[in-house]
């Protein structure tokens, strides 16, 4: 994957005004993942419904620079799971709350699909989850990420 010029890499730059500081950058069979959330962090704020609510995230959450989500033109969002030798690829097509599609979240680094789903059902709201494809790390860069460029 071919990285471009202000790709949000350096450390404590914010590539969207929504995105957070890269606090980390971490390779993963070749292809930087910008670390924006670590793990034992808490993020907090007020739902759609007026309710505050607040997550601590047991895995590190961020996005693969040089991508563009097709949903909301940001970054691909990325759970870091603990396996760097992982050779799949889990994408959660995640739903809003009326059950229409919102955005996708990549898991890499997992050692299993239940684990995936797991890790994601923790962090993700709880109507969340719509559908799981998986794929090779080779099928996701020169496929999905191919695919989901938006330069």
């Amino acid at each position: 994957m071919q990285l471009y010029k202000h790709d949000g890499l350096a450390l404590g730059a914010k590539r969207y005004s929504n995105s957070r500081p890269a606090l980390r950058v971490v390779d993963f069979h070749g292809l930087p993942v910008k670390i924006e959330i670590e793990a034992g962090e808490t993020k907090s704020g007020i739902g759609e419904d007026g309710k505050q609510w607040s997550h601590t995230y047991a895995v590190p959450y961020g996005e693969i620079p040089s991508s563009r989500a097709l949903s909301d033109g940001d970054g691909v969002d990325v759970y870091l799971g603990p396996n760097p030798l992982a050779t799949t690829v889990y994408v959660i097509h995640q739903l809003r709350r009326n059950g229409n599609f919102d955005e996708d979240k990549c898991l890499l680094g997992f050692a299993s699909l239940g684990e995936a789903v797991q890790t994601y059902k923790e962090h993700g709201p709880s109507w969340g989850f719509g559908s799981i494809d998986t794929m090779t790390v080779d099928q996701f860069i020169h496929g999905y990420l191919a695919s989901n460029r938006k330069v």
